[in-house]
């Protein structure tokens, strides 16, 4: 699972953070809420208090894209959040902001020679960005909105951000949920991979060109984008990890895999919850 945390500190723009929130856990993404105040209540810039995850001082760092969002500068005084914001950056690591947020990221000089938009009156603060009044700009591992009214555009642009390592193009229709495991060549009825629990689905064992009298066709994805194995249909591939041995996902969709050992096609299901 794919992590982020967003900050709040009084005067935080509500719908900039609490619906990036809700649209990235309904992406399945794991969001922690972060106070930098010290206090785990925190009041919004039109009077609605929230109670954060977790205090800046108690955070774990180990996540995937830090998240700003703007309704005042205040964010700029937290040294401890610029510090983590630097790091990331050098890391190469996503950082996102809205709204009157980017000018953090201006004043940390992580916005020169790139794109970014904000709200209006604080392209100022961008220090050497290329700004553009556009919703949403992301550019490389950098991504900012311009304002609470495109919440939706920024979180959705974020979503795909944190999803693009789990999603493999399929032509130009499908978009499938895949990871590789070496799983080696016995695997279990289940496992748990980057914190979910998945159980097996599927598993077809295969042979060299069919050798052992196994099964010698490859995967395809029909028009409705499910996977084809032999007479064998899956349906419903996102959710799914499929893996084979050796792991190599780009062999996976060519007509004749080359292996010197038996190949074995291994799919797992993610777990209900």
């Amino acid at each position: 699972m794919k992590k982020a945390l967003i900050f709040l500190v009084d005067g935080f723009e509500e719908i900039e953070a609490l619906g990036t929130a809700d649209i990235l856990r309904r992406g399945k993404v794991g969001v922690t809420t972060v106070s930098v105040t010290g206090k785990r209540e925190v009041m919004g810039s039109h009077h609605v208090p929230v109670v954060a995850d977790a205090l800046i001082e108690d955070v774990d760092f180990n996540v995937d894209m830090l998240v700003l969002p703007g309704g005042t500068t205040a964010l700029n005084d937290c040294e401890a959040l610029k510090k983590q914001l630097v790091a990331f950056a050098e890391a190469g690591k996503d950082v996102a902001a809205i709204c009157a947020a980017p000018m953090v990221l201006g004043g940390l000089g992580l916005l020169r020679g790139k794109r970014a938009t904000a709200y209006p009156g604080f392209e100022q603060y961008l220090d050497g960005a290329d700004f553009t009044p556009e919703a949403v700009v992301t550019d490389g591992h950098i991504v900012t909105g311009r304002g609470p009214g495109l919440t939706f555009a920024f979180a959705l642009a974020l979503l795909e951000r944190l999803q693009e390592v789990f999603q493999k193009k399929i032509g130009n229709k499908h978009h499938v949920e895949v990871e590789t495991i070496d799983y080696g060549n016995t695997p279990s009825s289940s496992l748990t991979f980057d914190g979910e629990a998945f159980n097996l689905k599927l598993q077809i064992p295969r042979g060299k060109d069919g050798a052992d009298g196994l099964p010698g066709e490859s995967p395809s994805i029909t028009e409705d984008g499910n996977w084809q194995i032999g007479d064998t249909t899956v349906t419903g591939t996102t959710g799914y990890i499929l893996s084979w041995n050796p792991p190599s996902l780009s062999e996976l969709f060519s007509k004749s895999p080359q292996a010197a050992e038996p190949l074995g096609i291994v799919i797992f299901e993610r777990a209900a919850h």
